[in-house]
């Protein structure tokens, strides 16, 4: 296999663990008690003896905390019973040696019982003031961190005693019983600093490597800020207790502050750090309501953003707060299938009093889907975060959020603000497909099948628009282009219907201050005059930091078919959605609107949705292999709705997503399926050709056996997929194909499986087995990728190639299973005299 091995990456990441949610109280059934049990074993799955298990329950009493030590074999038992109206407790373990992380049990969940502990490591830093000079006696507390590897999230979490330390006299202290770098592919630490008279530093490492370094902390001298806070008109001054935030800009972006008003109106808050501040109002505390958490009605005032208020070293700033009365918004959730308002949605508010999405307002539907909210006259963004019914929980991503933008004046009241929602737009509906299969015995009924134009088929995550120019050529294609600001505004051509000029899709990238740092402004060609000059461009935010941006979505002209044929004008929304840094920008156009309809099969009417997903305008398009059967051509694609979901994601991913090869294969059955060029009818016909079988036999690798349990095979009748497999022959259209993946399990004693690609091309021919045979001995060589050596240099990133074969005839891609402590081999780096001058870790199994 070839695997690339960098040497310096950055890399952000967010993780997020979900917790198990409190239930209603109930009546607890009449049932023996159940106690917290469980086994601590490491990463060799050896015991972890004399461990201190801190068991957290939730009860009427509020949390209910015990500590038990494990025994010889690791085991260990709570000694209050489970409440079983509520079901679940969470469990933080110490052991010398170890990561403390956060473990949830479940009785009903037999598969948490056992927890795995990781290797420790213990974080060492160092805390000066503004000169440099250490600081003893600051206090320096953990408050959280996460690590993943493989197929591992860890929640870290350290128990009370373990959370705060104190600096020495040399301003150095150590957090312990931290996660190991080593072996996972990312660790984030999040600790704060704080000394008498000194601004509190929380402190943010997003980068693994960082952790091994000594962590140096300044902590400046306290600035301070104060006021007072009038009710609109100065009328008065607001409530006591009415709470502010502020947001304190830092190094990696920006973080939340806050304060209460008293009884006079006045205001104090300490510790902040000098720089740049924003003063906005606080969120109103959310109230429990018939069984819910809600919003509490609105206030009749609001307060707009005070933005980029200046702390001076050391200094006490004075500021005045004047509240205005605002707007207020009011509108309902609708489902859009049923009709019928959504209740429990969590909507993110964006408006003059809240600067961005970072701190967004937020407020829920009440059981009829109605919300209200106060807001900041101007420009205003409601969206749909969530919803949280009696069925399920529905995430919607940023990208897919059901959004309304509306404007308001100081002192109106708008109250026809509407929402509709479309709960199959949520990511969580690509996972939950993504787990269903399709029958065995799934059949579809041969006919031609009409379909309609549906504009809200959503096809985002279904095909690619690519940028088929680079940006010297994109630009010739151009009729006209707006006057750039920065030297590094950037021009994209996407195909989007056709292969022609007519068929692309102009979007160019600018940066609007000409600082050439970043991008901030969209143009895009959405009349499809290629003119750039004559749309409305679109605003982004991108940072330092590598972020996702969107635009709304557009309507856009397009076509359907061949010149000169039966060829129909659909227009499409068309979203621009991309990932930008200060260096790096990258843009998709995501696409709505397609031919829907229903097919028969022996489950009844499906849906079915055809896809030109190759954007030449044309539909039906075959893929077919190439390179020697490594690969095939882009062609186009169709969705049927096999695993009887009720709606259809037309992502790539998706069980319901099928490309178009010369033979289909749709569960266990193989069809011809084509369609007329214009795409609005399919016909589907039984492949009635002669087919073989495919066996492949795993033998004495390392003097050791073993089976394949499933693989993907390209040939020329098309590209398919064959999951547990349990050592039975594939059924194939004859034809020349290539193992382009497989996965092997060892008759070993823990099962070691094994990916790999069997290189040779293979002939199935008609009612004959083929056999193919993975053995022998496994081969490692690691090279540079180009010539015999390569010479560090710091800053740099070289490249190094390895392949490890099984025999002569099989490539392995990977050996092992990652369970975030072996997701990447140890590399060292000699020089030539034999001394070890790095070690790094390459990545990958």
């Amino acid at each position: 296999m070839k695997k690339i091995l960098t040497v310096l990456i950055a890399v952000f990441v967010v993780a997020v663990f979900a917790v198990p949610a409190l239930s209603e109280d109930k009546p607890a059934p009449d049932k023996a008690p159940i106690f917290v049990t469980g086994k601590l074993v490491n990463v060799e799955g050896k015991p972890v003896v004399n461990a201190k298990v801190i068991i957290q329950q939730p009860s009427d009493k509020g949390t209910q905390t015990e500590t038990v030590y494990s025994g010889k074999d690791g085991s260990f038992k709570g000694t209050r019973p489970i409440d079983t109206r509520q079901n679940w407790a969470s469990i933080s373990v110490v052991a010398n040696g170890y990561c403390c992380s956060r473990n949830y049990y479940s009785s009903s969940d037999k598969s948490r019982s056992t927890i795995t502990l990781y290797p420790g490591f213990k974080l060492k830093g160092k805390v000066t003031d503004e000169n440099g000079k250490p600081l003893a006696g600051a206090t320096v507390t953990f408050r959280n961190g996460y690590a993943y590897g493989g197929n591992k999230n860890l929640q870290i979490e350290l128990p009370d005693d373990l959370k705060k330390v104190t600096t020495g006299k040399d301003g150095s202290f150590a957090i312990d019983h931290l996660i190991n770098p080593d072996g996972m592919q990312n660790v984030n630490i999040e600790f704060s600093v704080i000394a008498p008279g000194r601004a509190l530093i929380n402190k943010f490492i997003y980068q693994k490597e960082k952790l091994t370094d000594l962590v140096v902390v300044k902590d400046p001298i306290e600035c301070k800020l104060e006021g007072t806070f009038y009710l609109p008109g100065k009328s008065g001054v607001v409530p006591a207790g009415t709470d502010i935030q502020l947001y304190v800009k830092t190094d990696w972006g920006a973080e939340s502050r806050g304060g209460q008003v008293g009884k006079d109106g006045k205001f104090l808050i300490t510790q902040l750090p000098p720089g740049k501040v924003g003063i906005m109002l606080g969120s109103q505390d959310y109230i429990r309501e018939n069984g819910n958490w809600i919003k509490p009605k609105p206030r009749d005032w609001t307060l707009p953003a005070v933005r980029d208020v200046v702390l001076l070293p050391k200094q006490t700033r004075t500021v005045e707060l004047v509240a205005v009365q605002g707007a207020l918004v009011k509108g309902t959730v609708i489902d859009k299938k049923t009709g019928k308002g959504v209740a429990n949605g969590r909507l993110k508010i964006i408006h003059d009093g809240r600067p961005d999405d970072m701190f967004a307002d937020d407020t829920t539907t009440n059981n009829n889907g109605e919300f209200e909210a106060r807001v900041v006259g101007g420009n205003v963004t409601v969206a749909l975060e969530s919803i949280q019914d009696s069925q399920n929980y529905v995430y919607f991503q940023d990208q897919d959020r059901p959004t309304l933008d509306v404007k308001v004046a100081d002192g109106e009241q708008k109250s026809d603000v509407k929402i509709e929602v479309d709960r199959t737009q949520s990511q969580e509906q690509e996972w939950q497909v993504q787990q269903k299969k399709i029958p065995t015995d799934f059949e579809l009924k041969p006919g031609t099948y009409d379909l309609a134009w549906d504009p809200e088929a959503d096809l985002s995550e279904a095909a690619y628009c690519y940028n088929k120019f680079g940006q010297a050529d994109a630009a010739k294609h151009a009729v006209k282009l707006p006057e750039f600001v920065s030297k590094r505004a950037y021009v994209m051509a996407f195909q989007f219907d056709g292969t022609n000029d007519d068929g692309l899709l102009l979007v160019a990238v600018d940066e609007s201050k000409g600082t050439n740092k970043g991008w901030d402004t969209i143009y895009a060609d959405f009349n499809r005059n290629r003119d750039l000059t004559d749309d409305k461009p679109i605003s982004i935010r991108t940072s330092s930091n590598y972020s996702q941006f969107k635009s709304d979505w557009f309507t856009v002209p397009s076509h359907q078919g061949s010149a000169g044929e039966a060829r129909t004008d659909h227009s499409v929304q068309v979203k621009l959605s991309g990932w930008a840094d200060s260096n790096y920008i990258s843009v998709r156009p995501m696409v709505k609107g397609g031919w829907k309809g229903t097919v028969d099969s022996n489950k009844g009417k499906i849906d079915c949705i055809n896809i030109d997903a190759n954007f030449n305008g044309v539909f039906g398009d075959i893929e077919h292999a190439a390179r020697n059967y490594q690969s095939f051509t882009d062609g186009d694609s169709i969705c049927f709705d096999a695993v009887s979901y009720g709606h259809i994601v037309t992502a790539e991913w998706s069980p319901q997503h099928f490309g178009l090869f010369n033979v289909c294969k749709v569960g266990s059955k193989f069809y011809v399926i084509s369609s007329n060029p214009t795409g609005n009818q399919i016909t589907i016909k039984p492949y009635t050709g002669q087919l073989g079988q495919l066996f492949v036999k795993v033998e004495n690798i390392q003097n050791v056996g073993g089976s394949a349990t499933s693989m993907y095979v390209i040939g020329d009748a098309g590209y398919y997929q064959f999951s547990e497999l349990s050592g039975k022959p594939l059924t194939l259209p004859v034809g020349k194909y290539r193992i382009s993946s497989i996965n092997l399990t060892l008759n070993t004693t823990n099962k070691l499986p094994i990916s790999c690609n069997y290189d040779p091309v293979i002939t199935v021919s008609a009612a004959q087995r083929t056999t193919a045979v993975i053995g022998g001995k496994i081969s490692l060589a690691i090279k540079p990728s180009s010539g015999d050596d390569f010479t560090l240099v710091p800053g740099s990133q070289n490249t190094i190639v390895w392949d490890i074969k099984i025999g002569d005839k099989t490539t392995v891609s990977s050996i092992g299973e990652n369970n975030g402590q072996n997701d990447g081999p140890k590399v060292k780096f000699y020089d030539k005299k034999g001394s070890l001058i790095s070690t790094t870790t390459a990545g990958y199994t």
